[in-house]
């Protein structure tokens, strides 16, 4: 058991109501909890609902190779765009 379903579960939370409440798909907490990774801006968003730190919810999992994606089109230059 992952950190993150040891404190959904203690919280009596569905994954569908953490999910709704940090704005990710279910699929991302089903994912997170059967060990595979996810965004860092992710899993920011789920530690934010949780109210703790990204650290504390995710102490088991290695973030250092997360990616956040999403920024990725808004970091660019728009005056680049030919």
């Amino acid at each position: 058991m992952t950190n993150l379903e040891t404190i959904r579960r203690t919280r009596n939370l569905q994954q569908i109501d953490l999910a709704s409440a940090a704005g990710v798909p279910q699929a991302t907490i089903s994912r997170l909890e059967n060990g595979k990774g996810t965004t860092l801006r992710s899993a920011m968003l789920i530690a934010r609902a949780l109210n703790l730190p990204v650290d504390e919810v995710f102490k088991d999992v290695d973030l250092s190779d997360a990616e956040d994606t999403a920024t990725d089109a808004t970091t660019s230059d728009p005056s680049e765009a030919a």
